[in-house]
């Protein structure tokens, strides 16, 4: 799986906590409820896939039930190492344990027994058909319910806007579905084919945008960085075309840097509980 700096998560995480809707969370925290009524007093067990720094249980904790047990997955180490520091800090966290783990191999092996809710954040569109639907079974042997947060479905738009900016999102659409590591990646079809391999095995699912809408000057440094990666992802899928990319990538940057600029990413979020 390709590997995110604590930097680059600390730069996006202001963003994607403004980007994330309520209303997925409202309606998990209730099936939950229902679901824990007959032991109200034990734990909820949640599951946290690529955890990175620990952004999903920062956002999650203090919406839903209390009384929470975490465990946090990651491969990195570093990362895991400074979830652990900041997860006492989050509300209703009454424990936490890290799991250092390849989830491209090692899905099957983690601690699927007991765990009531799965969760990732921006993380479906990296992985493959297999693994999603594998994701799925295993969700489904252990009941638990599921939210999986801000997954790109390849909608872009910049202003001021540019002739190239579709081409280059098309460019970068393509290089999503590339293999992060587990095979052909979903790319923008992640939340559609998660969504049906849920309901396919008797899943209760809804779903909703969790756009990032960048247009204050504190996000401007996000910007930066998106419009960089985005260049050469595009470079990559198409290096005949590389000064066409490099045009682009300057113009973009240059709006960046008079602060004109705006940019907003397409995101959506996927919950669901079994029926």
């Amino acid at each position: 799986m390709s590997g995110f700096t604590a930097d680059w998560l600390a730069l996006r995480e202001p963003c994607d906590i403004a980007a994330r809707p309520a209303i997925l969370a409202d309606a998990l925290r209730g099936a939950l409820d229902a679901a824990r009524a007959h032991a109200p007093q034990q734990p909820l067990r949640v599951l946290d896939l690529g955890c990175g720094t620990g952004s999903n249980l920062r956002f999650l904790s203090s919406r839903i039930p209390q009384h929470q047990h975490w465990t946090l997955v990651d491969h990195d180490p570093l990362l895991l190492e400074h979830a652990a520091a900041t997860a006492g800090d989050a509300h209703n966290v009454g424990a936490w344990t890290t799991l250092r783990a390849d989830l491209a191999t090692d899905l099957g092996s983690l601690p699927w027994q007991g765990t009531q809710l799965v969760t990732a954040s921006a993380l479906l569109d990296l992985v493959s058909r297999a693994w999603v639907d594998e994701l799925a079974d295993q969700c489904a042997t252990a009941a638990a319910a599921m939210l999986f947060a801000l997954s790109y479905d390849g909608r872009t738009r910049c202003s001021p806007g540019l002739a190239d900016d579709a081409w280059v999102t098309e460019q970068v659409n393509q290089h999503q579905r590339l293999d992060k590591g587990f095979g052909p990646a979903l790319g923008p079809e992640a939340t559609d084919h998660a969504q049906r391999a849920f309901e396919a095995r008797g899943y209760l699912t809804g779903r909703t945008r969790s756009d990032w809408i960048l247009e204050t000057r504190d996000t401007l440094p996000l910007q930066a960085e998106l419009v960089r990666g985005w260049a050469t992802a595009a470079r990559e899928i198409a290096a005949p075309q590389r000064t066409r990319v490099d045009a682009w990538e300057e113009a973009r940057l240059q709006a960046i840097a008079r602060g004109v600029s705006r940019i907003i990413v397409g995101h959506e979020d996927l919950w669901g509980c079994p029926r």
